[in-house]
């Protein structure tokens, strides 16, 4: 079907229809949900990766990485046969009317922008790219990228032109684990902005046939892009200033949770909470998607550099708390075992990219000493040096210290009482997500840590 030529009643009533073939290119945390979610509306749904396993794994039903309400969606979508799985992204866009790609995008070690899988997945969508389809990037790219090199891409590798022979928009994906499908279609509006009014008409179209909010649309993709960098670098310097606020408040001898909790209740006071650190796949990494633009332009942006500099230190920190506690113990971090519960970088989610648990155990991991870990969603960590339980007690048999490194919901159930029986001597906890009250622990007998305290 040629979007580009129908009237947006047309468009609306083939959605309804269930006329127009969807390809979703990138089956990760974020596009697996999304392909589903259009799939379970009655869409006839391609979803492409590059990894083999995954594909077969999706076509027999079984999920690569568990996300709350998708494997239903998955059983149901593989049953009726309204989703498949493939590696050939060429061949899907050919058979295509709409193409979103979920890619990831990255960093370098030099903290600039890596969009290399964007590039490579623009590539091969272009060598099939149809005439009257449109493409929508979702990927969190930096300004400018949809309108400078995916356009270049999709016209060098089709021989078509954009917006005379196909639509293109970026709209980018506004979810989090583990309410990815709730986020898809319900809390949030989706944002739109189209290279022209006819794309950000198709693409406005096709986002409110699945989300209850509807769609904001913008100017043009370029500010799409950056308000999507925007939303999580805020969180990251809101994160940054509650963070802040826990080392001066600790060193102060002032509890830093007593004077969030309190600022919160002026209503122009939305403080965050401090922690371990700042982990996943967009927070830690957006901002650098500004920093890179402002430095090109010869902008100092200090607030935004800073805010990264503050959140990454907070590993550390936790470490050296640790060590301040066997110290007053009497004991030192070599030859101590420290039992670590939680390894993902947010509660209740098994995704542990860019985590700052990691951090904390690559420190660690520089004495001689043992590390016991435990997560309840995550059953086997393969990548670091560390004794991983599937048993949050066993874990914490006979350890020095114990460290809250993820708010788990299960976490906060820790029978305090139990655990002490079987710790060591002066044991040291150390809460990196303040999640316990101080008094329950020191009256359990621990020496009690906390960031911001």
């Amino acid at each position: 079907m040629n979007l580009m030529e129908m009237d947006n009643d047309l468009i609306k009533k083939s959605l309804q229809n269930s006329n127009l073939k969807i390809m979703v290119v990138g089956l990760g945390k974020v596009g697996l949900p999304l392909a589903l979610v259009f799939a379970n509306s009655g869409l006839n749904v391609t979803g492409v990766d590059i990894n083999l396993k995954t594909v077969e794994l999706l076509n027999k039903g079984i999920l690569p990485h568990y996300e709350p309400k998708v494997p239903e969606l998955l059983k149901k979508c593989i049953e009726n046969g309204k989703f498949k799985a493939v590696t050939d992204s060429t061949g899907a866009a050919k058979d295509s009317d709409i193409i979103i790609m979920v890619v990831p995008t990255l960093i370098s070690t030099d903290k600039e922008p890596d969009i290399t899988a964007v590039e490579k997945a623009t590539e091969f969508v272009g060598k099939g790219l149809k005439k009257g389809s449109i493409v929508i990037i979702e990927s969190t790219v930096p300004p400018g990228t949809t309108e400078g090199v995916v356009k270049d891409i999709l016209e060098r590798e089709s021989g078509l032109k954009a917006c005379a022979d196909f639509g293109l928009a970026f709209c980018p994906e506004r979810v989090q684990s583990p309410q990815v499908v709730d986020d898809i279609r319900k809390n949030y509006p989706k944002i739109v902005g189209g290279i022209d009014k006819k794309s950000t008409e198709i693409a406005s179209a096709l986002y409110s046939f699945i989300n209850e909010k509807g769609v904001i649309t913008v100017k043009n993709p370029k500010t799409a892009e950056m308000e999507k960098v925007v939303e999580n670098t805020y969180r990251d310097i809101n994160i940054a200033f509650a963070n802040e606020l826990a080392l001066l408040s600790g060193k102060l001898g002032i509890d830093v949770m007593e004077i969030i909790d309190v600022a919160n209740t002026q209503p122009f006071c939305n403080i965050l909470r401090p922690g371990a650190g700042v982990g996943g796949h967009c927070i830690p990494m957006d901002p650098y998607y500004l920093i890179d633009e402002a430095k090109k332009i010869g902008l100092d942006v200090n607030l935004l550099e800073n805010a990264r500099k503050i959140n990454d230190f907070m590993p550390q920190h936790v470490v050296d708390l640790v060590k301040e506690g066997l110290k007053e113990a009497g004991k030192d971090l070599e030859g101590s075992t420290i039992g670590i519960l939680g390894v993902s970088y947010k509660e209740n989610t098994d995704d542990y990219r860019y985590s700052p648990s990691k951090d904390i155990i690559n420190y660690l991991d520089k004495y001689n000493l043992k590390i016991k870990t435990f997560d309840p969603y995550i059953s086997h960590v393969t990548d670091l040096n560390v004794e991983h339980y599937n048993d949050m007690y066993e874990c914490l048999k006979e350890v020095d210290c114990i460290i809250i490194a993820t708010g788990h919901e299960e976490f906060k159930k820790l029978d305090l009482n139990k655990v002490r029986n079987d710790v060591v001597n002066k044991c040291i906890f150390v809460d990196g997500r303040r999640i316990f009250k101080p008094e329950d622990v020191t009256n359990e007998g621990f020496i009690f840590k906390a960031i911001g305290l």
